[in-house]
């Protein structure tokens, strides 16, 4: 019986850590061709009123230089629940011609980057998505990751 009490300490100690541990990041991927979508969350879960920071890269993995011309919308973007209709990382940026143009020589990337903060009193999931639109007709690559707001697992 000398080792209950060791037992329960142990116990305890998993216990807390568990709930006092960083959950951690969180990266999906989708290809088309010779590209390669990203998305990566530094956090699978977070508090209400907690900040993470999310990147949506484009690789090439190809031997020639992939060139996407645009003329009304990013070519990427970071969306917020449903990928259509849901807010942008691109809302209230002008449509540039350095946000809907992009070159990439093989084997190099091109990222865009943003802090989130997870709405105050919020519970529950939301998917983020990174979508690289490939043309104008609205095919597109969009990998897609879920961040668990206000109930994180222990381990």
């Amino acid at each position: 019986m000398y080792w209950y009490p060791i037992l329960q300490v142990f116990v305890g100690l998993v216990f807390l850590l568990g709930c006092t541990r960083t959950p951690n990041p969180i990266t999906t991927s989708s290809s088309s061709g010779p590209l390669n979508v990203e998305m990566w969350a530094s956090a699978s879960c977070i508090q209400s009123g907690q900040t993470i920071h999310l990147r949506a890269t484009v690789t090439n993995r190809g031997d020639h230089t992939q060139i996407i011309n645009l003329t009304d919308k990013p070519v990427l973007d970071i969306v917020f629940g449903n990928p259509d209709t849901g807010r942008r990382w691109s809302d209230d940026k002008p449509l540039t011609p350095d946000l809907m143009h992009i070159e990439i020589a093989p084997s190099t990337s091109k990222s865009i980057e943003m802090d989130w903060v997870g709405e105050q009193g919020s519970y529950g999931a939301v998917t983020i998505w990174a979508i690289l639109n490939e043309n104008n007709k609205g095919d597109r690559i969009r990998p897609g990751v879920t961040i668990a707001i206000g109930s994180c697992p222990g381990p």
